[in-house]
């Protein structure tokens, strides 16, 4: 008989921060690639956020007009579409990375994977 407090003999693996990758995109990813577990939409003015966190990873959307800008982290890139995407980082180690998508639009953001 299995005792509820005893420590958990086989814990389940961590996940692998080389094998994530972050891909961002100049359109709006589908939520059909998704298992999206929660969700929130935030409005101010013209500008639109929306985020979706899933098992293993977050993709959220900004949206001004007709402009629209993904990030995605996720565990298998492979299994994402290539239409509309702008690159791909790796998750483990240290990245900056900037891009001006329009003159008055610049996205920023740093990755920083740790071992803990």
């Amino acid at each position: 008989m299995h005792d509820p407090l005893e420590t958990n003999v086989n814990p389940p693996k961590a996940s692998n921060p080389h094998a994530y990758a972050m891909l961002l995109y100049r359109r709006a990813v589908h939520p059909e690639f998704f298992g999206i577990e929660a969700r929130r939409k935030m409005q101010h003015g013209d500008y639109e956020f929306e985020g979706w966190i899933f098992k293993g990873g977050h993709c959220v959307r900004f949206q001004y007009g007709a402009i629209t800008f993904c990030e995605v982290v996720v565990d298998n890139p492979t299994s994402l579409p290539d239409r509309g995407l702008a690159g791909t980082l790796p998750c483990a180690g240290e990245h900056d990375h900037e891009e001006k998508i329009t003159e008055n639009i610049t996205y920023m953001t740093t990755i920083q994977s740790e071992s803990l």
